[in-house]
């Protein structure tokens, strides 16, 4: 008797791993897709990201290489005149004689 009953359990259980496979196969492909739209998007927004930080930093690199220019006209005129300081001052000792000690 209970033998008998042995073929429909086994084709039940049979039945219950084919339906098993099919929703694991459809619940893997879902994760599987959520997941490559989700690299996707963390791959789009630190690409703009990185976008965003080349821009920032050529922008301030721009803004340093004219701070760098502004300070090397500013060392050009205290330059100059230190050299003009020194040449009046030179002309000043060549042009009086020279001092005598008592």
């Amino acid at each position: 008797m209970e033998l008998e009953k042995l073929p429909a359990q086994v084709a039940g259980v049979e039945s219950q791993i084919v339906q098993l496979r099919t929703e694991m196969h459809s619940e893997f492909s879902a994760v599987r897709t959520e997941m490559r739209d989700e690299f996707a998007a963390v791959r789009k927004e630190m690409r703009d990201e990185f976008a965003a930080i080349r821009t920032e930093m050529r922008d301030e690199s721009a803004d340093v290489r004219e701070q760098i220019e502004e300070s090397r006209r500013h060392m050009r005129v205290l330059h100059e005149d230190v050299i003009g300081r020194l040449a009046t001052i030179q002309e000043g000792l060549t042009a009086r004689p020279p001092r005598r000690r008592k």
